[in-house]
């Protein structure tokens, strides 16, 4: 007995077969170009993250190197303040070694054109000023500060005349000087030293 033979048309077969490995094909390549896409954006936010990183490591940096610089430039201001908090005390500690160790005469012109002495303890003392005898204010003034230096235990004295160059007369500015060199002789008659200084208010200048 003969076997029956089967014909199978290959050809309609095959064009399946291609059509459906094109499908394939073609739905690989759309999720490849999905997959991709997601991953170039994946990417872009990965990167846009870095940069922001960057970016905030990068200000970071500047706060932090002008924090520091601050602080150098506060440190420093630091030290000089505290260097001269330390001269100005001991400054003070000198001059008020020397103030509390020396007799203090202050003179000064009065609005009244009086000539007004005083002295740290005592009451300050008003002389008249007469401009027809300016005699009797000199000699009072002279008298005054040598009672004064006569007094004081302290061998060092500060004879401080204070004026405004603006208000003074002439007159009695020349009286106040040429009473100076009087009173310093009659003070080394007790065994003192007289320190003269001048004092002009309207400039803070001062000569000795």
């Amino acid at each position: 007995m003969k076997k029956r033979q089967i014909f199978i048309e290959l050809t309609s077969l095959l064009d399946v077969i291609l059509i459906m490995l094109f499908m394939i094909l073609m739905q690989a390549r759309t999720q490849t170009n999905s997959a991709m896409a997601e991953a170039e954006e994946v990417k872009a936010s990965v990167d846009a993250i870095k940069q922001e990183l960057t970016d905030a490591q990068l200000k970071y940096e500047q706060e932090l190197s002008e924090v520091q610089l601050k602080y150098e430039e506060v440190n420093n201001e630091y030290a000089s303040l505290q260097n001269s908090y330390g001269i100005l005390e001991r400054q003070i500690i000198t001059d008020n070694l020397v103030i509390d160790n020396s007799l203090v005469i202050t003179v000064s012109i009065e609005a009244d054109g009086s000539i007004r002495m005083e002295t740290t303890g005592k009451q300050p003392v008003s002389i008249p000023y007469d401009w027809n005898d300016e005699t009797y204010a000199e000699n009072s003034l002279k008298a005054e500060a040598n009672n004064r230096i006569q007094q004081s235990s302290e061998e060092t004295v500060f004879y401080i005349f204070q004026y405004d160059r603006s208000k003074i007369y002439e007159k009695e500015y020349n009286l106040i000087c040429n009473s100076v060199e009087r009173i310093k002789q009659s003070a080394k008659e007790y065994g003192k030293w007289v320190n003269y200084i001048e004092i002009d208010v309207s400039s803070n200048k001062y000569s000795a």
